[in-house]
């Protein structure tokens, strides 16, 4: 989001984030959570199926992340 008070955009936390010891690689059983347009490709077909899958959730948040900075560019 953008700061106007520290003059540059910053990450925010909504609290939908938690700890899970996995090992990189991993696919986790879960359901669809996030926004549509900042979720990895893996996510992205748990919307469409059920809501529920297998998911690598350290490379769904890198790809996140690399979404967010793209859009940051424009």
């Amino acid at each position: 989001m953008w700061s106007p008070t520290f003059n540059k955009n910053i990450f925010v936390d909504f609290g939908m984030s938690q700890f899970l010891k996995e090992d990189i690689g991993f696919n986790t059983f879960t359901k669809f959570f996030g926004t549509y347009n900042f979720c990895g490709d893996e996510m992205k077909k748990l919307f469409y199926c059920d809501n529920f899958g297998y998911v690598d959730l350290y490379y769904n948040d890198a790809e996140g992340l690399k979404k967010v900075f793209e859009e940051e560019r424009i």
